[in-house]
């Protein structure tokens, strides 16, 4: 009985190292998003910018006035594709987040249960000897 609660406890303490790492491996996920996200923030930032100061330029250039529109046109277009690439991307990286933070949140739960299951067996193990 002994051995085979030893083996019991073992096998949880195996299972809750492996949601440990799991936990480690889905919070590295999570942050590695979240630089992307904020990379992706920081490029519509920059390109905006850009924008700015291509409008800028091409107010001071009256007689490339045609070209400057035409080139501006262009780079709306790339930044409202730009835009809705990112609000796809966010969309995405958002819903992954979701996920690893259920994912997460289900394995501290499974870990809770599993010492809650261990202390409950060991308190009864514990009953047990102390009654022989």
């Amino acid at each position: 009985l002994k051995q085979a609660h030893y083996e019991e406890k073992l096998q949880f303490e195996v299972r809750i190292n492996e949601q440990r790492e799991q936990i480690k491996r889905l919070e590295s996920k999570l942050e590695q998003s979240q630089k992307e996200a904020s990379n992706e923030r920081q490029m519509v930032i920059t390109l905006q910018s850009t924008l700015e100061a291509h409008n800028a330029h091409v107010e001071t250039m009256s007689k490339q006035l045609d070209q400057a529109r035409q080139a501006r046109k262009q780079l709306e277009e790339r930044l409202e594709v730009f835009k809705v690439t990112m609000d796809e991307g966010k969309t995405a990286i958002e819903t992954e987040r979701s996920t690893w933070e259920e994912l997460i949140k289900e394995t501290r739960k499974e870990k809770d249960h599993a010492w809650r299951k261990m202390g409950e067996e060991e308190a009864g193990r514990l009953r047990a000897e102390s009654r022989y």
